[in-house]
């Protein structure tokens, strides 16, 4: 063990002190300054420094496009939108800069703007009890439009155009995102009977950074950053006993294949990211507490 002289001689060595080094009566090491006016007692104490607490973020990049544009809507919300009946020049196709007649803006004011969308496929309930019952419909975003003319039907321009715009496309109230640039994933406390219903793109199969869809939202306690656990369903193989028996079928035990990060929630729906994937995923796999 390194003695109180040599530990001192060390720290002095370390830090640059040329003071003159004396020892007191009761024997303790002490610096004796320049002037003579006082003398500093020394005692070596351990110095404790806090980390700072580290948590997992996540970076909006993946996700920023479907923050503030209305991908899944209700059929009530469908069904009470504005829709568009034509547009000025008569074509079948709207682009950027036409001008567009919509019915149901009759309130609205000048310079208010909108997001024009279509309605794409329907997510199901998984569950038995629900007899597949639509949970909400995916809302394919083609643009964006300006009020222009209030009235019933209202004229709006069309600002910004990405996909070809149709008759009866709706039309939404564009919503800016007050979503900070990161947030602290957390876990729920309870989460029953749900699991990936739909995935962001063209296929079944789900990889790592995908965006996926579960059947669980505001109603059922879901909150942005909840993280979650993968899991693959209970599946099912057959023993053969003998070669004479019948196969007897046994339960696989559920073994988790990924984690997700919920980040927008929607009332009886949310989306996901996945952010780890240790096998393949597929729809209707399980997403459980972790």
């Amino acid at each position: 063990m390194m003695k109180k002289t040599d530990l001192l001689f060390l720290l002095l060595t370390v830090y640059g002190v040329s003071h003159p080094l004396v020892f007191a009566q009761n024997g303790e090491p002490t610096i004796l300054p320049s002037d003579g006016r006082r003398t500093v007692k020394l005692s070596p104490q351990a110095r404790i420094i806090e980390r700072e607490r580290s948590l997992p973020t996540i970076k909006m990049g993946a996700i920023r496009a479907f923050l503030n544009r209305p991908k899944l809507l209700t059929e009530e919300e469908i069904e009470n939108a504005s829709s568009i009946i034509g547009n000025v020049r008569q074509t079948v196709f709207s682009t950027e800069g036409s001008q567009i007649y919509v019915k149901g803006l009759d309130d609205s004011q000048i310079g208010k703007k909108y997001v024009i969308v279509k309605q794409g496929k329907a997510y199901r309930s998984p569950l038995e009890d629900d007899e597949g019952e639509i949970l909400a419909h995916e809302a394919i975003y083609l643009g964006e439009a300006i009020l222009k003319v209030p009235g019933e039907p209202a004229l709006l321009n069309v600002t910004t155009a990405i996909h070809e715009i149709k008759r009866g496309a709706r039309l939404l109230p564009l919503e800016k995102s007050v979503f900070q640039d990161d947030f602290y994933p957390h876990s729920p406390r309870f989460l029953e009977e749900a699991y990936i219903i739909g995935v962001i793109g063209e296929g079944s199969i789900i990889s790592q950074y995908q965006i996926v869809v579960i059947n669980k939202g505001s109603d059922d306690g879901m909150e942005r950053g909840h993280q979650l656990a993968i899991l693959k369903g209970k599946g099912r193989f057959r023993e053969t006993i003998d070669s004479e028996a019948e196969g007897a079928e046994m339960d696989l035990p559920e073994q988790q294949i990924g984690t997700l990060l919920v980040f927008r929630i929607f009332e009886r729906v949310s989306y996901a990211l996945v952010i780890s994937a240790f096998q393949q995923i597929n729809l209707l796999d399980i997403v459980a507490v972790p």
